[in-house]
């Protein structure tokens, strides 16, 4: 809301249930409105085009101004000519300047921008997706570059061209690819976003040598200049400046920011500006630029511009806490991480894990996911230099929280148990491998530890298990249980994911039964709240005795609830089928005098009256598509008419963990399924005095956000309702699931 009162806002395009911020203007992009009262005007080629976002060195992003004519510079520049871009893959975000390359370059040129899949582009996903769309090129930043050449060279094939930009390239990532990939060129990109995505730019020769940044696209010049803004001698480090056709107008009202960095241009025509990099760089004698640092204190961390001062403003907010430093520091993989020291206050009384604890906490609600440290150390003072700065190669070095995840007891305190086996051995020395840490526990949360999700390529690809499969279990043990024959207590009616001293969240399993899944939103929780998930008895005693309505399911697992926290507050989660048993819990509740926090449901929806019964051979074949859908999503299903048979084979087939066990569990979810399917047909639900999160997936979908929300109306005292970016099966994958569990603390907050 604060960044679209500072541009001035006047107009939104609204999904379904999305609201604007006040004074804003909606149009509904899926509902039909009349046609402009008259012509549009016509922009002028120096009209902003967009704002795009940075971070601000004064604590508050900066907004960048781009105009029209920037962005058409780029796309007619000669270097995307000549097909190489004719199909360019888009999976930046569009508040990412590379969003800009990936739709404009290909559009302006007549060409075509294939949207890649939903989720994060893994080495697998561009295997299969360049052959299929016939992507010619794409934009990667360097670290993800490196992990595809690292994991998976001959993804690339195919490509006619790989862009990487937004950090140093390194030549041993070249060297891999070009082996791999003969016939795919690689480019060293550079360029700010102040100077429309790409200013320089060089083809990477595959040698052992630093790769230059290149040399400036057309209607761009560089210069390298010394403190007087005199161009300094070939060979010589000098600050970069870049002027030209690209630059952005400025940083939307900011006249003092936007002065400082765009200054006269001494060289250029009469009234031109060029803009002040705050990078390093020298000529070589073939006329290229050499990148050779920051001439300033900001960063990058995997292609991302950082700020080390919006940073230390939000941590030295935190009470406790009377200074901050952060700087980049390398990670195990060569990448760079996000480090933080602190400086108590030596007022507050507070010990050490305490104060980090609550550091973290603040800064997750304070700043963006990769704004918050990976890394942390205590410090006594800050380091100077003798010019009185802060010294950042003084620091010393972090060790990192590798026990941040770690789940916790009554008081506290982290369990830092041996690993039970040599699964959880073996798993805890690649997680302390990946992570460059010293060593790692059972319950070491990979994400908390300073994990992203580049590291978790590897991870995953050294573990041998899915990245999906890593995000939903990021702790050895969870990794060890999801990737081996899981022992009775895996299937255990009542599942217990994470302890704490919170409100309890209890999880309801959807139509099949398992409820290992939820695992996916323990690392965005808050590392203290305890974590439940509810699985059908079905899994370990059979169909046979299930109970006959969704109201007596819901008896028998509020008495399941009770016998482990006999009293409120509670709070409640149900996924698909688990969504009408959630509810029903929740008036068992209520009925019972105890209180309940939240009820939220995942993608489900009352059946309206009169819904038919469906034939039993129909019901089953719905559970064996569930079956497919939930555990080999990539699968293709067997052709014609298919059975258990047929379906448990693909299931076996691929890396899912149900595939250790065997054919009697996979026949026990089946059942359970079809089971859970007439269930929830014939339920009438019953009327819940409190308000109810409805979470809503809009993908593929059998209803609408609409009707979902209206179905659930009548039956609740209010409906929070939120849209999420999947298909019905993918509520928990990664970044669904880190809203998800964004939205639950919200609502628990103040507890």
């Amino acid at each position: 809301a604060r960044l679209a009162r500072e541009a001035g806002v006047r107009l939104a395009l609204t999904g379904t249930g999305a609201e604007p911020p006040g004074g804003v203007r909606s149009v509904p992009i899926d509902e039909p409105g009349p046609p402009p009262a008259s012509p549009l005007p016509r922009p002028h080629p120096g009209s902003p085009a967009c704002v795009l976002h940075t971070s601000g060195s004064t604590g508050e992003p900066k907004g960048v101004v781009v105009p029209h004519r920037a962005v058409v510079e780029l796309a007619a520049d000669a270097r995307f000519q000549g097909g190489g871009h004719r199909r360019v893959l888009a999976h930046a975000p569009y508040t990412f300047d590379s969003a800009t390359y990936e739709v404009w370059v290909p559009l302006l040129n007549g060409g075509t921008v294939v949207i890649a899949p939903p989720g994060p582009v893994t080495p697998d996903v561009l295997r299969r997706v360049i052959p299929e769309r016939g992507v010619t090129a794409l934009f990667l930043t360097p670290e993800l570059l490196r992990t595809v050449a690292e994991i998976a060279p001959d993804a690339a094939a195919g490509l006619t061209e790989i862009w990487a930009g937004g950090d140093v390239l390194d030549p041993g990532t070249v060297t891999r690819l070009r082996a791999h990939c003969p016939g795919t060129t690689v480019v060293n990109g550079y360029g700010p976003t102040e100077a429309t995505v790409f200013a320089t730019a060089h083809t990477a020769d595959g040698g052992p040598d630093a790769i230059p940044i290149g040399r400036p696209l057309d209607n761009t010049r560089a210069y390298v200049l010394d403190g007087l803004l005199r161009p300094v001698p070939e060979g010589t480090t000098g600050e970069l400046y870049l002027a030209g056709t690209g630059l952005a107008h400025g940083y939307l009202a900011r006249p003092a920011q936007t002065a400082e960095r765009f200054v006269a241009d001494p060289y250029g025509p009469p009234g031109s500006r060029m803009y002040r990099t705050g990078d390093l760089a020298r000529w070589t004698g073939e006329r290229v630029l050499d990148f050779r640092g920051r001439a300033d204190d900001q960063l990058k961390v995997r292609g991302v511009r950082i700020e080390p001062a919006e940073v230390e403003t939000a941590l030295a907010a935190c009470p406790g806490v009377r200074r901050a430093v952060v700087a980049a520091r390398p990670d195990a993989a060569g990448g760079k991480r996000l480090a933080a020291w602190l400086l108590p206050d030596p007022a507050a009384d507070d010990e050490w894990p305490g104060l980090l604890r609550r550091v973290r906490e603040f800064a997750a609600r304070r700043l963006p996911a990769h704004l918050v440290p990976s890394v942390w150390a205590r410090i006594d003072h800050v380091p100077l230099t003798r010019h009185g700065k802060t010294d950042r190669t003084a620091l010393p070095e972090p060790t990192g929280d590798v026990t941040g995840g770690a789940t916790r007891g009554a008081h506290g305190a982290h369990r830092t148990r041996a690993p039970r086996d040599e699964r959880e051995r073996r798993l805890c020395a690649l997680f302390a491998e990946v992570l460059g840490v010293p060593d790692a526990h059972p319950d070491t949360d990979f994400f908390a530890a300073g994990g992203h999700s580049l590291t978790a390529l590897r991870l995953a690809s050294k573990a041998r298990v899915a990245l999906t499969t890593l995000f939903a279990a990021p702790t050895p043990a969870l990794l060890a249980a999801r990737t081996a024959p899981a022992p009775d207590t895996d299937l255990a009616p009542l599942l217990t994911l994470r302890t704490g001293d919170r409100t309890p969240l209890f999880c309801v399993h959807p139509a099949l039964g398992l409820g290992w899944s939820f695992a996916a939103l323990l690392p965005h929780l808050h590392p203290d709240r305890p974590v439940h998930a509810l699985q059908s008895p079905a899994l370990t005693e059979g169909a046979d005795k299930l109970p006959a309505s969704v109201a007596a399911l819901a008896e028998a697992y509020t008495e399941r609830i009770r016998a482990l926290v006999p009293n409120g507050p509670y709070a409640l989660l149900g996924r698909s089928f688990g969504g009408p048993v959630a509810h029903e819990i929740a008036v068992c509740l209520r009925r019972a005098g105890q209180q309940v926090r939240l009820l939220a449901v995942l993608d489900s929806m009352p059946h309206p009256p009169g819904t038919p019964r469906l034939p039993a051979d129909v019901v089953e074949r719905e559970s064996l598509r569930i079956l497919l859908n939930s555990h080999a999503p990539d699968r293709p299903a067997p052709p014609g008419r298919f059975g258990r048979a047929e379906a448990f084979a693909v299931v076996c087939a691929t890396d899912s963990p149900l595939a250790a066990l065997g054919d009697g569990v996979l026949h026990a979810m089946t059942d359970a399924g079809s089971h859970h399917i007439h269930l929830t047909r014939a339920w009438r639900p019953s009327s819940y005095d409190g308000p109810a999160t409805l979470f809503s997936a809009t993908r593929q979908t059998h209803a609408s956000t609409a009707e979902k929300a209206a179905a659930w109306r009548p039956v609740t005292a209010g409906l929070d309702v939120h849209e999420l970016d999947c298909t019905h099966s993918g509520v928990l994958q990664p970044d669904p699931a880190a809203r998800v569990a964004a939205v639950l603390e919200t609502t628990l907050r103040g507890e």
